[in-house]
């Protein structure tokens, strides 16, 4: 099978058209191939619960490279709705009901997924953070309840695209098995807080608190049960973005000093 137009891009893929309405996720040289194949057994787990996602259809080489075959999506994303003006609360609430759906599912044996908190603890071990704080971090997150909810990992309004009548999830490669507070902290946080793009309109990043407020209500969380999930989250959002370390690190701190958080946390 050859490969079409290149329609997309990312940071550790290239996303090419291909016959019969599929995409080929093919990654870029360097790639280690156990990543590849995480990546591979996350969609065919999404394919097995039955959830909203793109069809997976296994893998295939092209250009020396490895890939994976997915049903093609065209529709817009809830990012795309909110920068052309569309109603970052309704969006919000889209989203959330998106990650109900998700989350409801719950990981068997033969998934084959990783803990939620053993991601983010690698994450948080490579954060450029003062290193009282990333050890701190490291034992909070490993300290976390544990949980069987299938967590997307990186469920934000640009990896949610409606597709019809119906809303999918894209990017599966975080897949765990874990508490659903991490997941919704993590959406939590990529809503409000995450850089946007250079076109966001002036008025966007006045609505997201507001847009958090709505996708928490839809979502049935509170701040309050999620501020120990967060300073997990934020931690291993530094390693996973180092050049934002700096600006977390306050956030970080101050949410691992709330002791009632932590003794809360599994309530």
């Amino acid at each position: 099978m050859s490969l079409g137009a290149r329609i997309g891009a990312g940071r550790t893929a290239e996303v090419f058209a291909l016959p019969g309405e599929r995409v080929c996720k093919l990654f870029y040289p360097g790639v280690p191939a156990e990543a590849v194949e995480a990546e591979l057994r996350a969609a065919r787990c999404a394919d097995a619960h039955g959830l909203a996602a793109p069809r997976c259809h296994g893998r295939m080489r092209a250009l020396g490279r490895e890939g994976i075959v997915f049903d093609r999506v065209r529709g817009q994303s809830l990012l795309e709705r909110m920068l052309r003006g569309g109603d970052a609360r309704r969006a919000a609430r889209d989203l959330a009901d998106l990650q109900r759906g998700i989350l409801a599912a719950r990981a068997r044996p033969q998934d084959g997924l990783p803990d939620a908190r053993s991601r983010l603890a690698g994450q948080i071990a490579r954060a450029p953070l003062e290193e009282g704080l990333r050890r701190e971090a490291l034992a909070r997150a490993r300290s976390l309840p544990a949980g069987e909810a299938l967590c997307h990992g990186d469920l934000h309004p640009d990896n949610a695209v409606c597709q019809g009548e119906r809303l999918l999830a894209l990017d599966w490669a975080n897949l765990a098995r874990g508490d659903a507070r991490l997941d919704v902290a993590r959406t939590l946080f990529l809503l409000e807080d995450a850089p946007l793009p250079s076109a966001a309109p002036a008025g966007l990043e006045a609505l997201r608190r507001a847009a958090g407020e709505e996708y928490l209500a839809a979502v049935g969380a509170s701040r309050g049960a999620l501020r120990a999930f967060l300073a997990v989250v934020l931690a291993a959002r530094a390693g996973e973005a180092p050049e934002e370390a700096a600006a977390l690190a306050p956030r970080i701190a101050a949410l691992l000093q709330d002791e009632t958080a932590f003794s809360s946390e599994r309530k």
